[in-house]
């Protein structure tokens, strides 16, 4: 039998990406963890984090913080660029905050929604083994339904997985879109996992 099918497109209409960077700037590190180091004798809050500690909002006017975000703005700069927006846009760091993951404390699932954030970011400060992965929920959500998420597959793709994660390295920086979802999976080892987050508006 003779089939006059017409062509068969399949289009990846969106995507998210994720920009890593390794920034392994150590005297900036160095100057982070004294920072964090008198930032956690104030009280803090709990938002995702199951355990552990997390400041409040801090000082985006504070030389080490204005240093960090002088070193980390070619990768944010490079990630906005990807958009391919018409006209040149920049960006500004709208709100920081560290993390402090002792063992066994981790995050729940959540994003960055709300606030006017476009992008957020993950900046790792100390990470030791088994300290916790950063899972990225796929939007897609077929992805993680109740049927296809049990189905065996060849390989894996961006398609067929419901979750990707980054087992993090020491001054590595992740950016992403605020919207999209994320864990932090326990902190296994005895040493703390140092981070920060920050959120990011395009302009």
């Amino acid at each position: 039998l003779q089939c006059n099918m017409s062509k068969i497109d399949t289009n990846i209409i969106f995507a998210s990406p994720i920009t890593s960077t390794i920034l392994n700037d150590k005297k900036l590190n160095k100057s982070l963890i004294t920072y964090i180091n008198k930032e956690r004798k104030k009280p803090g809050r709990v938002l995702s984090n199951e355990g552990g500690y997390q400041t409040k909002n801090v000082n985006l006017n504070h030389p080490t913080i204005k240093k960090f975000i002088k070193a980390i703005a070619p990768s944010v700069q490079q990630h906005i660029d990807f958009y391919k927006f018409k006209t040149a846009r920049t960006f500004k760091v709208l709100d920081l905050w560290f993390n402090i993951n002792g063992k066994n404390h981790f995050n729940y699932d959540h994003s960055h929604m709300g606030g006017g954030c476009d992008l957020s970011a993950a900046y790792y400060i100390t990470v030791h083994p088994n300290s916790g992965d950063i899972h990225f929920k796929n939007p897609d959500i077929g992805a993680h339904s109740n049927g296809m998420s049990d189905l065996p597959v060849k390989e894996f793709n961006p398609f067929n997985q419901a979750y990707y994660f980054y087992t993090p390295k020491e001054t590595q920086l992740l950016v992403f879109s605020s919207a999209l979802e994320h864990r932090v999976k326990p902190n296994l080892n005895k040493r703390e996992r140092i981070t920060l987050s920050f959120n990011i508006r395009v302009i």
